[in-house]
């Protein structure tokens, strides 16, 4: 189950230029590639996300289930226009062997 995470408030903002999402998918699963930047920006930052969600220095792989719809509708919700690129493989996704988000 998806925990309930309540982002905080953050001023809508206009941008022109989308933010690029980067899906990345195994034969299991799936996650978006954002900077914690990104995050910051729509008021979000790693604790707002669950356990499931993965992150390596300044870069965060959010997990497609819960957590990245969390960002999308922060996205939305800024009306922040997005461009989704996506990238599969057949073997495990890179971010598995990174450390938890939280």
């Amino acid at each position: 189950m998806c925990p309930n995470s309540k982002p905080r408030e953050a001023e809508p903002c206009f941008y022109r230029e989308p933010i690029t999402v980067h899906i990345m998918s195994d034969p299991g699963h799936s996650w978006a590639s954002v900077t914690i930047g990104d995050l910051a920006r729509v008021g979000l930052s790693p604790s707002d996300f669950s356990r499931y969600s993965y992150r390596r220095g300044e870069v965060c792989a959010l997990e497609e289930d819960c957590d990245l719809p969390i960002y999308l509708q922060a996205l939305k919700r800024h009306h922040i226009p997005i461009d989704v690129r996506t990238y599969t493989t057949n073997s495990p996704a890179p971010c598995r062997k990174w450390n938890p988000i939280k």
